[in-house]
C-alpha cells in the first residue's frame, strides 16, 4: 500500500555509502507545498555549500526536449542566500559528515515523478550523486495547502474526497445503489495514474495545473480517440471483454490499464469511478454524481426535441428521428477546484462537473468540463469549459413534438454519496444545481441560459386536460406482474373526450428501446374539473422474455383531446428490482471458508 501523507514528509538515509559518493533516500510520496527533508551523508567533512536539482519525470521523454529551468521542468534548490525561485530550501541540521536539508516545492508545482540530484561544493570541487531510481519522489496536489488550487477549507470533506478509498454510485432515486472500491492508495495505482499523463502527451509544465489535468483525465478516461483507459459498450454483447456490470472497483481497470492497455467494458459509472481514482490519488477532491432524468443534447439549443409520429389519432415516439436523447440516469465526476481561470469577482471556483463518458466531442476529444456548478446554477453558460452541455443535462426544456412542453422533467435529483467513510446513504445535491422548479430564481436561470444562446420556448401553461403516469410507490421485482394508472384531469368547464395510446418498451438505461412489449389504446370521457383514471396491468410474462442485462421498462402515454385537439404525452421508467442475495459464512479464523447463498430466481424453467 501506498499514502498519500499531507503534512510533512520525512526522508531516510541510506544503509550504505558508496566510497567517493553523495547518497540520499526521500520517502515516495509527497503534496505540494509541503517541506520534504534530505538527508545527504557526505564523505567529505568540510563544504561550501550545497544543491539539489529536482526534475518532474516523463516516460518515454519526448524526442529533443531537455528538463529546462526556465519553464519549471528543472528546479534547482539552493541553500545559501543565492537561491532564487518558487522552491525553497534551507539547512536543517549539520553534523560531522551528514546534513539535513529542508525543500518547500512551490503551491503550483508541476505533479508527478521527480528525479532528485545532490552536488556539494567542497574544498576538492563539485561533487554530484548519480542518477538512482531510489531517490525518485512523487509530487501531488495538496487539498490542505491554502495556496494549492485545489484546497479544500473542511478536514471532514478532505477525509472523503480525497483519502476515501470506498464509495457507491447510485443507480435508484430511492438510494440503492452499488458500492464502489476506488483504492487510490493500492500499490501501482498512482504510477498507473501518472502513465495516463504520459500517454496523453500532456506537457509537463502543464501538469501544475488541476483544470488541465482534470481536462485531459476526462479525455484519457475514454479509447473513443486517444487508446484511453476504458472501452464504451452499450450492448448486450461483452464476448471479448468483461460486462460492464461485473466491475466493482477501478483498480483492477487500471492496472490492467497500465500493463495491456485500453479495458474492455464500461458504461458511464464505470467511467465515473475509475476517474475518481485518477483525481483522488492526484490529490484532487472529486466525487460520482449521479443524475437521474438526464438529457443529452445533440443539437446544442438546450432544448430537448423528442419526434412523435401521428397516426390517426395515435402518437408514437419514433425513435429514429429523435436525436436528443434522455437517460434514466447518467453518473460524472466533481472535481473540486478554484478555477483560478475564470474571473474571480464571479466566485465560480469549488465544485466543478467533469465527464469522461464519451457524449460529445470538446475541443475535438471525447471528454467535458471542467465546468462549475454554481455556473450551471446561474444559467451562466459562456465560461469554459461545456456549460451548454453539462446545463442541458439538468434543465432543460422537452418540446413534445407536436407541441406539449414539459419543463420539469430533466434533471429529477442529484445523488452523491454522503461524508463518513462507511456511510453509504446518499446525499440530496439537487439545489447545487438547480433552484426549485418554478421559482423566480428558476426561470432567470432559463432566461439567462436562453439569452447565451439565443433559445426561446414558448408554451402554454393553461392546458384543457392534465395527464400524468403513475407507477407503483414499492419498486417492482423482477418476474413480478404490477399495476400502473393513467390519470387525466379536466381542468376546464367544458366536458372532453379522449383518446388515449400506452406502448411499454424494455430499454438500456440509456433510454434506447430494446424490444417492445405492450400496446394499449384507451377512450376517457370527463365531466368539466372531473378526474379520472385508467389501469394499465401489465403481466411479467410480457416483459421478462425482452428484459437485457438492465431491467428498465418504459411507458410512453399520448393523448389527445378530440373537442380542442390538445395533445398531452407523458414517459415514466420503472426500474425493476433483481433477486435478493443472502450469504452466510464460517465464523472460525485459519480456517478453509465455506459460503453458502441463497437467491430466488424470477425464471421460470
Amino acid at each position: 500500500m501506498v499514502c498519500c501523507i499531507p503534512g510533512h514528509c520525512y526522508c531516510s538515509r541510506a544503509a550504505q555509502t558508496p566510497a567517493n559518493s553523495i547518497f540520499c533516500s526521500v520517502v515516495v510520496i509527497l503534496s505540494r507545498p509541503r517541506l520534504v527533508l534530505v538527508d545527504v551523508l557526505l564523505t567529505q567533512l568540510f563544504f561550501v555549500s550545497t544543491c539539489v536539482d529536482v526534475s518532474p519525470v516523463m516516460s518515454p521523454s519526448p524526442s529533443g526536449i531537455d528538463a529546462d529551468v526556465l519553464n519549471g521542468t528543472k528546479i534547482i534548490i539552493s541553500f545559501d542566500s543565492s537561491q532564487t525561485g518558487n522552491w525553497t530550501g534551507r539547512m536543517i541540521q549539520q553534523q560531522e559528515d551528514e546534513c539535513v536539508v529542508g525543500i518547500t516545492p512551490s503551491a503550483n508545482a508541476i505533479i508527478g515523478k521527480y528525479y532528485t540530484n545532490v552536488a556539494v561544493i567542497g574544498s576538492n570541487g563539485i561533487s554530484r550523486t548519480q542518477k538512482d531510481s531510489g531517490t525518485d519522489f512523487y509530487l501531488l496536489f495538496n487539498a490542505w495547502a491554502s495556496n494549492d488550487e485545489v484546497y479544500m477549507p473542511n478536514e471532514e470533506d478532505r477525509q472523503e474526497y480525497v483519502m476515501n478509498e470506498n464509495g457507491c454510485i447510485y443507480e435508484e432515486e430511492s438510494g440503492d445503489g452499488r458500492q464502489w472500491f476506488y483504492g487510490q492508495f493500492v500499490e501501482g495505482i498512482l504510477d498507473a495514474c501518472i502513465q495516463i499523463l504520459d500517454d496523453s502527451h500532456m506537457p509537463l509544465i502543464n501538469r501544475g495545473d488541476a483544470v488541465k489535468v482534470c481536462r485531459i483525465g476526462s479525455a484519457m478516461m475514454n479509447s473513443q480517440d486517444d487508446r484511453g483507459v476504458l472501452v464504451g459498450n452499450w450492448s448486450d454483447d461483452y464476448s471479448l471483454g468483461t460486462a460492464p456490470t461485473f466491475w466493482i472497483g477501478s483498480d483492477q481497470i487500471l492496472l490492467q490499464y497500465a500493463n495491456k492497455g485500453p479495458v474492455s467494458y464500461a458504461q458511464c459509472w464505470v467511467y465515473a469511478g475509475t476517474f475518481n481514482t485518477f483525481l483522488r490519488c492526484l490529490g484532487i477532491p472529486a466525487r460520482v454524481i449521479t443524475n437521474f432524468n438526464s438529457a443529452h443534447d445533440n443539437t446544442g439549443n438546450i432544448i430537448t426535441d423528442l419526434v412523435f409520429n401521428s397516426a390517426g389519432n395515435q402518437l408514437e415516439l419514433n425513435e429514429r428521428l429523435t436525436r436528443d436523447s434522455i437517460w434514466n440516469y447518467h453518473c460524472w465526476n466533481e472535481a473540486y477546484l478554484s478555477r483560478l481561470d475564470l474571473p474571480a469577482d464571479q466566485d465560480l471556483g469549488g465544485w466543478q462537473v467533469v465527464d469522461s463518458t464519451p457524449q460529445e466531442t470538446s475541443d475535438g476529444y471525447y471528454r467535458c468540463g471542467p465546468c462549475s456548478v454554481k455556473a450551471i446554477k446561474e444559467g451562466m453558460l459562456g465560461y469554459q469549459f461545456d456549460g451548454p452541455f453539462v446545463f442541458a443535462e439538468v434543465k432543460q426544456y422537452i418540446l413534445f413534438m407536436l407541441d406539449h412542453v414539459d419543463t420539469t422533467y430533466v434533471g429529477k435529483k442529484l445523488l452523491t454519496k454522503s461524508i463518513g467513510g462507511n456511510n453509504y446513504e446518499p446525499m440530496d445535491i439537487t439545489e447545487t444545481y438547480k433552484y426549485p422548479e418554478g421559482s423566480s430564481k428558476d426561470e432567470e436561470t432559463m432566461k439567462n441560459a436562453e439569452r447565451t444562446y439565443k433559445t426561446h420556448m414558448q408554451y402554454d401553461d393553461e392546458q384543457g386536460v392534465e395527464m400524468t403516469l403513475e407507477i407503483p410507490l414499492e419498486r417492482v421485482k423482477i418476474g413480478q406482474n404490477f399495476q400502473m394508472a393513467v390519470v387525466f384531469r379536466n381542468l376546464s368547464e367544458e366536458a372532453r373526450t379522449i383518446h388515449g395510446f400506452l406502448v411499454g418498451s424494455t430499454i438500456y438505461y440509456t433510454n434506447i428501446q430494446r424490444a417492445q412489449f405492450k400496446q394499449e389504446s384507451f377512450d376517457v370521457t370527463l365531466n368539466p374539473m372531473e378526474t379520472s383514471r385508467v389501469q394499465v396491468v401489465v403481466l411479467a410474462q410480457n416483459y421478462m422474455p425482452q428484459l437485457g442485462s438492465q431491467s428498465n421498462l418504459r411507458f410512453v402515454v399520448t393523448a389527445k383531446s378530440m373537442e380542442n385537439n390538445q395533445d398531452m404525452t407523458a414517459i415514466q421508467i420503472v426500474n425493476l428490482k433483481g433477486p435478493e442475495l443472502a450469504f452466510s459464512v464460517g465464523l472460525e479464523v485459519s480456517l478453509v471458508l465455506f459460503i453458502s447463498m441463497y437467491f430466488l430466481t424470477p425464471l421460470k424453467g
